[in-house]
């Protein structure tokens, strides 16, 4: 009776997560997002929630991989999706997945083909999966370049090894391929205007979560397990949820209280939110964005967290003249929009959304961004560029470009002086650059450069 009880649970887990991945493929949906917003609804046992995310990244982070192999056993361009979807669940599952027997998981895919084909397509999943893992061995064996063999390990395209590679070297091309394949842990920043560290630990404590201080960051903690967002601490504004990279901006930026500070980038307003805590809920930081919905994200967060200091507005990043006075701003911070490629183990799909022409696209837009951002800047004032991605198209090379044209910036020489040393020492910085890669401290690979306006006497 249990065992039957326990595999209808399953069943439920593995439709639920087959109904997740088909509206990410279907409508676009970030995975990240709609993850967090099942957990949220379906009623499901903690250990269950683990399973349901590791099925829907799992197979989102092995899609290249699962395709290729599928592709020798059925005709990919005449399945419908939704048993396409199907095969890549229960074979990611196969290869990928100890913790589930194989025969479990042919039997569950077979349940769930039934029921959703009216019987009709069950014997056909059976017979596609028990021939995938009679050859098993003979399939997880790949020869060739390195980029083939990386390619088909970490289901990355051969474009984007190709840039880790030229960028990195092929030693780091791999660690960071590899690093994308790891289940992302959720951190939280602590708001000091609300907690103490021994407090939030305490609180967390009682309502059943176990975190963690950050070795580097004083206000980072690392959640062991659950998702922090269903907490009543993070609903009374204790913390937001922020990874760990993220928060290195606020110390590149190094705001002071009574300050006035633009976030021209701003939803859904995390970054934001730190410049304002920094700041001792003084002065006041203004962060916009160019779609209504987002900029309700930004008021939504700031008032979750009572942080009276932030003011959200819409407004076209690349057009800021149009809003603002020039040389009105003590700082501006630029969170460009960018490639991702940093994030991909938190958004798996990016690996097949996104192109090498992408990154060119997203460039243009990124120094357009920069420029309107920089003729706000008060002299003497700082300028910070920040991305979520990695590699020269849309980080060094943007400042490059940039500073060629504006020959008033510099780099900020006092940045590295606000980074936490642990992590400069991870690597050599240029002066007034940060770049921390996926695999540096398990954590997003992330890009930060300091610019100071110089100061006319």
């Amino acid at each position: 009776m249990y065992r039957m009880k326990k595999q209808r649970e399953q069943e439920n887990v593995r439709n639920l997560a087959l109904n997740t991945l088909l509206k990410i493929e279907k409508e676009g949906a970030y995975s990240n997002l709609l993850v967090n917003q099942v957990l949220k609804t379906a009623k499901l046992p903690l250990t269950d929630k683990g399973l349901f995310t590791e099925l829907v990244y799992g197979t989102l982070q092995r899609k290249s991989t699962l395709d290729e192999i599928l592709s020798e056993y059925i005709q990919m361009n005449k399945t419908a999706l939704w048993l396409l979807m199907l095969l890549r669940l229960s074979l990611y599952q196969v290869l990928f997945l100890d913790r589930v027997p194989e025969h479990a998981v042919v039997h569950e895919a077979v349940e769930i083909a039934k029921q959703r084909s009216k019987g009709r397509l069950g014997s056909f999943v059976n017979g596609v999966l028990r021939n995938i893992i009679r050859n098993k061995e003979k399939i997880l064996l790949v020869s060739g370049s390195f980029a083939k063999q990386l390619s088909f390990q970490t289901a990355h395209p051969f474009w984007m090894i190709s840039y880790f590679k030229d960028n990195f070297g092929e030693e780091e091309a791999q660690k960071i391929c590899e690093s994308n394949l790891i289940p992302p842990k959720q951190t939280i920043r602590l708001n000091p205007l609300r907690t103490t560290r021994e407090n939030l630990i305490r609180k967390m404590k009682e309502e059943g979560f176990t975190i963690t201080p950050s070795d580097f960051l004083k206000e980072c903690f690392i959640n062991k397990q659950g998702n922090l967002a269903l907490s009543q601490a993070f609903e009374t504004g204790l913390f937001s949820i922020q990874d760990g990279s993220s928060m290195l901006v606020a110390y590149a930026s190094d705001p002071k209280e009574g300050m006035k500070v633009l976030d021209c980038c701003g939803a859904p307003g995390g970054k934001t939110a730190h410049l304002a805590e920094r700041m001792n809920g003084t002065g006041m930081v203004v962060s916009q964005d160019i779609h209504p919905h987002k900029v309700r994200l930004i008021q939504k967060n700031a008032k979750r967290l009572g942080l009276k200091n932030i003011v959200a507005q819409l407004g076209d990043a690349k057009c800021l003249t149009e809003q603002h006075p020039l040389k009105s701003f003590d700082i501006v911070l630029v969170d460009a929009p960018c490639s991702g490629l940093g994030v991909i183990r938190r958004k798996p799909e990016i690996k097949d959304e996104k192109t090498m022409e992408d990154l060119f696209r997203l460039q243009e837009i990124q120094q357009q961004i920069l420029q309107s951002a920089a003729k706000l800047v008060k002299d003497g004032g700082r300028l910070i560029y920040s991305t979520c991605t990695i590699g020269a198209i849309e980080n060094q090379n943007v400042i490059q470009h940039f500073l060629l044209q504006n020959p008033n910036f510099t780099r900020d020489s006092s940045l590295h002086a606000r980074i936490p040393t642990g992590i400069l020492n991870k690597r050599v910085q240029k002066e007034g650059e940060l770049l921390i890669l996926p695999h540096d401290f398990n954590s997003d690979g992330f890009y930060i450069c300091a610019l100071v306006k110089e100061r006319i006497k």
